[in-house]
């Protein structure tokens, strides 16, 4: 299994790439997972079974990778990767993002001859992000296309994503979405706290949710969790609301639990994901959520959420004004979240990878490796 990204590094599809990986451990099934180093993560470790392996990079930051770092990532990942397989016999290459991690597996699989999945998470397909690689889309095209096209089987979480695949590229796309670890909340009384949780780009609109608070008169605590480059405009913007806002950087393990199990009310206002974990978790532990009504996000909460149109801080006023108060309201919606949830519980998304991985092996046998 390939990924630039393992936690502690990247976004959503980090943990998905784990969760994923510890689950098919857990099937019985022996999983290799290439990624990238930072800082002094252990360039070895076992991770509930799944041997991850961080190879050389020149990444600087924890929550943002530019093209560059990825570059020095599909490198070392290559060379690593293909002495791995010289040493070891793997039944498949399962590969996560199109770029920058694709062009790693796409040489492997032409030198070693075995299956190749490839599942895109976003931002490594045109038009979802392009406010960050528009350019590298536009000129990698070609390539883009390829490396795609080489999988046996191609993958997406969401139905939206798939369509913007399959707008750009004439390929079967199969779609299977996120999984977690449901059943991992505890259910403490909720408080009253409004809890955003995300990485800070413009694209999550943030700002469109501080704008909202201006308007308000609330004596409910605002945590912002998350690190970013689009942080420090947030944190500007923040200055000139009266309620305070409190911007809590990146939260961790235990910290982070007792957030999402506190809060009431979870604020999610991007303007284009893809399968968000974090909404699964905020659902997961209760809490009720107002999310766009855009992209992704919908097929995750379905009609467990308030959407709301992105962009629009009147909008989220309203939905917070709602939620705030109305307590058997946010209760009815805490339920309906926790229940949608359990839809989405790791084992269930692994039997569907499984089934998938069964396909493949069975045609890669059928064709003796030809397309």
């Amino acid at each position: 299994m390939l990924n630039y990204e393992y936690p502690p590094l990247g976004g959503g599809g980090a943990p998905a790439t784990r969760g994923l990986a510890t689950g098919l451990v857990r099937r019985g099934h022996s999983v290799d997972l290439v990624t990238m180093s930072f800082g002094r993560l252990k360039k070895y470790e076992e991770d509930n079974g799944v041997r991850v392996y961080r190879v050389p990079s020149i990444r600087r930051n924890q929550t943002v990778c530019g093209i560059h770092e990825m570059s020095s990532y599909v490198i070392s990942a290559f060379f690593f990767s293909l002495r791995l397989m010289r040493k070891n016999k793997y039944d498949l290459i399962h590969t996560h993002f199109i770029f920058p991690t694709g062009v790693t597996a796409y040489f492997l699989k032409k030198i070693k001859k075995i299956p190749l999945v490839i599942t895109a998470h976003g931002s490594d397909v045109p038009g979802y992000n392009p406010d960050r690689f528009r350019a590298m889309h536009r000129f990698l095209g070609t390539a883009w296309r390829r490396i795609a096209a080489e999988a046996d089987a191609l993958t997406c979480p969401s139905r939206f994503l798939k369509k913007l695949i399959t707008d750009n590229l004439k390929a079967e796309v199969e779609v299977i979405p996120n999984g977690f670890d449901a059943g991992t909340f505890r259910e403490p009384p909720k408080e009253k706290k409004i809890l955003i949780l995300t990485r800070m780009f413009k694209r999550k609109g943030i700002q469109y949710f501080l704008e909202a608070l201006k308007g308000m008169d609330t004596d409910w605590e605002i945590n912002i969790a998350g690190d970013g480059p689009y942080l420090n405009a947030l944190k500007a913007q923040a200055n000139s609301i009266r309620h305070p806002v409190n911007f809590l950087g990146l939260v961790k393990d235990r910290d982070l639990k007792d957030l999402y199990e506190t809060s009431s009310i979870y604020v999610f206002p991007s303007e284009r994901e893809d399968f968000p974990v974090v909404l699964l978790e905020a659902m997961s532990a209760g809490d009720a959520v107002i999310t766009t009504n855009t992209a992704g996000s919908p097929e995750v909460v379905g009609d467990a959420a308030i959407l709301v149109k992105p962009k629009d801080p009147g909008a989220i006023r309203e939905a917070l004004d709602l939620l705030i108060n109305d307590s058997a309201l946010r209760d009815e919606y805490g339920r309906k979240a926790k229940e949608r949830a359990k839809k989405f519980n790791w084992p269930n998304i692994v039997l569907m990878y499984e089934e998938l991985y069964n396909k493949v092996f069975a045609r890669h046998k059928e064709t003796g490796g030809r397309r």
